[in-house]
C-alpha cells in the first residue's frame, strides 16, 4: 500500500538529456503535470533550485489553466504552443511549446516536455 503517494516512473534517459540540453526553461512532467526534471536554467530561474509539484505552478496564476490545459493536449498527443507570462523575469510573453517526450509501447504517453524561450529581446 502506498497510502496516497503515486509512484512515477523514472523517465528515460534520451528524454532527460533532451530536457538538459534544451535551449530556454526546459521542463519534463508526467501526463498529470507533475515535474519530474527540470534543465539547470529552469532550476534557477522558476524554481528557485528546487522542483515544485505541478509545472503550471511555475507562472502566473493567470497563466495556470491554459499551461493546465497545454499539458493535458500533449497527454493526449498534440503539440501546444501558447505565449505565457512568469511570475518574475523579463517582461513580456514567452513563447511555450507543450509536447509529448516519451510513450509506452501501447503508444500511451509516458512523460511530457515544455520548453520555454523568453521574450524577443529579453
Amino acid at each position: 500500500m502506498t497510502h496516497g503517494i503515486t509512484r512515477i516512473e523514472p523517465p528515460p534517459e534520451a528524454a532527460v538529456t533532451a530536457i538538459q540540453q534544451a535551449p530556454g526553461l526546459a521542463a519534463l512532467m508526467t501526463p498529470q503535470g507533475q515535474v519530474v526534471f527540470l534543465n539547470s536554467r529552469a532550476r534557477r530561474e522558476l524554481a528557485g533550485g528546487g522542483i515544485r509539484a505541478d509545472w503550471w505552478d511555475l507562472w502566473l496564476t493567470r497563466e495556470r489553466p491554459r499551461l493546465a490545459s497545454a499539458v493535458r493536449d500533449a497527454a493526449a498527443g498534440r503539440t501546444v504552443r501558447l505565449p505565457a507570462r512568469r511570475a518574475a523575469g523579463p517582461e513580456g510573453d514567452w513563447d511555450v511549446s507543450v509536447r509529448p517526450a516519451h510513450a509506452d509501447a501501447e503508444g500511451r504517453v509516458r512523460f511530457i516536455s515544455a520548453n520555454a524561450r523568453p521574450p524577443m529581446g529579453a
